[in-house]
């Protein structure tokens, strides 16, 4: 979609160093190549596009198998993992597709300049503790939120195995233990709910939730580093050398060719096949939502755990009863070998948040990208919990809401709460509806820093008015104004021609 956009610009190259990746359409079957041949012979047709869109457009293009995982300076993508780049010493922004275009096109990106979070370190990383249980324990004081807009950096004596820098803080948080913080497991479908092992038996038991492991998975762009695979591959060989098997599935994901091809030359790659392991190709798979599974049908409890940085509802299978926790790859790998996880799901209320993995689900849906007809009648919403009833895919007519209100001229719209929208595909289309018929007040004197009024009036009649802060600046203003009139100019015009 985004190529679609710029190549009507009318420029015959990008305005800044642009380069385009095919890591989304490669689903996980059986192994990195047959997976990979599978995906090229599938999807030949986006790919030939892509890659002579990007040759006759002067961009980068990486093939498919390359995976995505680069260092810049300040740089933006379509894609809700840009920010792992923030780990190299980079303003990495993850943005929609027509943003990305304007930059694109020359047009100036503006954003909001952010707060800067200090987490102060006191003690320092020891037994099976790593960086990412710092980092569950930060997103359990933040929440998913609470890093919207900022910055975070790591400060005090425990930043040594970090690579953290100092800087100016607005606001500041402050872990003080000998190892930092527990190894941790983060609770399924939300990621800021981290909880210490050490009471993970106690949840299981209290909740009775699925305790059997059915897959353990590492790697993806956020946990594959060279560090993280040899670590893993040192628990294998232990684990092997002790004559103990896995008792659940295992796949290793690489993060980039280079990571590949170094762990396949080093015998970290041998370590993981030999004990059973599968490695996947140099993509997205399972961590969004491209993974063909066989082992579970749909609808059924069960539990898995990845070191992947989300899991949301149906994240990674697209199966709603998939428990996914979320840890370092030196747990996961030894959860595998395990076979039982030592704490269960805690149930908690996510009717709030809406990011792009509820609005617009990834998996088997990556297809219909930039179909709108396929996306706002089948696909949209579906991961979302509806208010009402508290249900994941459960609204009224069902997934067909959108078309049916098309059809009868039904206007309508989508209330979102906090998080809406956040994630790889901000510009999806949220095509699902309330019950509440709503007018926003004020449009005629829209201007930055002056509040406008959602008007609600439910179905019992009774209205209430909701006061709405914005972000406009006069520009974004200006151009709301024009799609306005665009949309009217078009609206118009089909009803003449009726």
């Amino acid at each position: 979609m985004a190529l679609l956009q710029f190549m009507s610009a009318g420029m015959d190259t990008a305005a800044v160093p642009t380069t385009v990746h095919c890591d989304h359409l490669i689903e996980a079957q059986v192994g990195g190549v047959k997976d990979l041949a599978r995906a090229i012979d599938i999807n030949k047709e986006v790919y030939d596009f892509l890659a002579t869109a990007s040759a006759k457009y002067g961009l980068g293009f990486w093939k498919p198998g390359s995976e995505l995982c680069f260092p810049g300076g300040l740089m933006i993508g379509t894609d809700s993992h840009t920010p792992n780049a923030g780990g190299l010493g980079t303003i990495a922004c993850g943005v929609g597709g027509a943003d990305a275009v304007d930059v694109m096109a020359g047009i100036p990106w503006e954003l909001k300049c952010p707060k800067v979070i200090g987490v102060n370190l006191t003690g320092k990383i020891s037994g099976w503790t790593t960086p990412k249980d710092v980092i569950l324990k930060v997103a359990g004081i933040l929440t998913v939120k609470g890093g919207t807009g900022a910055i975070v950096e790591y400060k005090g004596a425990g930043v040594e195995s970090l690579s953290a820098r100092g800087a100016e803080y607005d606001q500041h948080i402050e872990i003080v233990r000998s190892f930092f913080v527990p190894p941790s497991h983060q609770r399924t479908f939300t990621p800021d709910l981290a909880t210490p092992i050490s009471k993970f038996a106690e949840e299981v038991k209290k909740n009775g939730w699925p305790e059997e492991i059915k897959v353990g998975l590492i790697g993806s762009c956020t946990n594959s580093s060279y560090e993280d695979m040899s670590r893993s591959a040192s628990i294998v060989k232990q684990a092997a050398d002790h004559g103990i098997d896995l008792k659940s599935k295992f796949t290793v994901t690489p993060g980039s060719e280079q990571v590949r091809a170094t762990i396949e030359r080093d015998g970290q790659i041998g370590t993981f096949e030999a004990a059973g392991g599968v490695v996947l190709a140099n993509a997205c798979g399972p961590c969004i939502g491209q993974w063909d599974r066989k082992d579970v049908k749909m609808g059924e409890p069960n539990s898995i755990i990845t070191s992947y940085n989300r899991n949301f509802t149906g994240r990674n299978d697209a199966n709603p009863a998939t428990h996914a926790f979320v840890a370092s790859p030196d747990i996961v790998t030894a959860m595998a070998f395990a076979g039982h996880p030592h704490r269960s799901p805690h149930s908690v209320k996510i009717k709030g948040k809406c990011t792009t993995d509820h609005i617009s689900a990834g998996g088997p849906w990556l297809k219909y990208r930039g179909h709108l007809e396929n996306i706002s009648r089948k696909n949209c919403l579906i991961g979302a919990i509806n208010s009402e009833n508290g249900e994941a895919n459960k609204i009224r007519n069902h997934s067909l809401t959108a078309a049916y209100y098309r059809e009868k001229g039904i206007k309508w719209v989508v209330i979102g709460d906090h998080n809406y929208g956040e994630g790889s595909s901000v510009n999806m289309p949220p095509l699902s509806p309330p019950d509440d018929k709503v007018d926003i007040l004020g449009l005629e004197s829209f201007a930055p820093g002056k509040n406008l009024t959602l008007a609600v009036k439910h179905k019992d009649g009774s209205k209430v008015e909701i006061p709405l802060a914005h972000t406009f600046n006069e520009g974004q203003i200006e151009w709301f104004k024009l799609v306005l009139l665009l949309t009217l100019y078009m609206a118009a015009k089909a009803k003449a021609q009726q």
